[in-house]
């Protein structure tokens, strides 16, 4: 997590897609009496997860705003490839407390940008994010990074929660 790097690589289906097809083929080779099996399963992951990159990009096709404004940098594979940067109120590793300058930077970006709203953890980041959207005067909307789910989270299954995850942005964007 040092260096800037972001490890939530999660939030990339077109990359876990070709996980998928990597993990498939490693089962077909120590496993060639039922390679077609793991194959034919790894295929269909993989198209469930491109399916998930198509809907998510057409979900942040139209923004009205090209930055959002997130608790912690947690998104990139996200937003990046889709041309939208996050600014956070801390870094990728979300750790540490935001300075005051940053909160008044981070404000001075939403009066000028006229962000509608702080993307925010329920418990990372979460209170100099309220800061920041309470100072700007603009609505909190909760996302999750995912690197830790609960029972409900994970029934939902990860194509929900990162279609979740996005649909969360697209409101803090005012897409669609």
């Amino acid at each position: 997590e040092g260096d800037g790097i972001d490890p939530h690589i999660w939030f990339a289906p077109s990359v876990m897609a070709q996980f998928a097809i990597a993990v498939g083929e490693a089962f077909a080779q120590a496993d060639p009496a039922a390679a077609g099996q793991y194959r034919d399963r790894a295929d269909g992951v993989a198209a469930t997860l491109d399916g998930l990159h198509r809907e998510i990009d057409e979900l942040l096709a139209d923004c009205r705003h090209d930055t959002v404004i997130v608790s912690h940098e947690a998104y990139a594979y996200l937003l990046s490839e889709r041309g939208i940067r996050q600014e956070g109120v801390s870094g990728a590793g979300g750790h540490g407390e935001a300075t005051p300058q940053r909160i008044a930077a981070l404000v001075d970006t939403i009066r000028r940008d006229r962000i509608t709203a702080v993307l925010t953890e329920p418990v990372e980041g979460r209170q100099d994010a309220e800061s920041v959207a309470a100072e700007a005067g603009v609505d909190l909307i909760q996302i999750y990074s995912l690197d830790i789910v609960d029972d409900q989270q994970r029934a939902s299954g990860y194509p929900q929660l990162v279609l979740e995850q996005a649909e969360a942005v697209a409101r803090a964007l005012e897409c669609g």
